[in-house]
């Protein structure tokens, strides 16, 4: 559900301020709601995790699984293995 990723991403309560959600978007991104449903849109396919081969490091970004690379990533933080 869209209404969920941007509150998310604007960092208001799920369960509150749906009505203002535009606005919020507006004032924090200066995007409205259904251009940021299409550009969601447009970035979840390239959204990949993998690891590397060479050093064993997990990453997530967007990549370009065609040509094998990343465009843009982070490395995911290390799992807590205590327990």
């Amino acid at each position: 559900m869209i209404e969920e990723l941007i509150a998310k991403v604007c960092g208001v309560d799920v369960d509150e301020n749906f009505e203002d959600l535009d606005e919020i978007l507006w004032d924090k991104f200066e995007i409205e709601s259904s251009n940021f449903e299409r550009l969601v849109n447009k970035l979840l396919p390239l959204c990949e995790v993998g690891q590397s081969p060479l050093t064993g490091i997990i990453s997530r970004g967007f990549a370009d699984t065609k040509e094998q690379c990343w465009i843009m990533r982070i490395e995911e933080p290390k799992a807590d293995t205590e327990g």
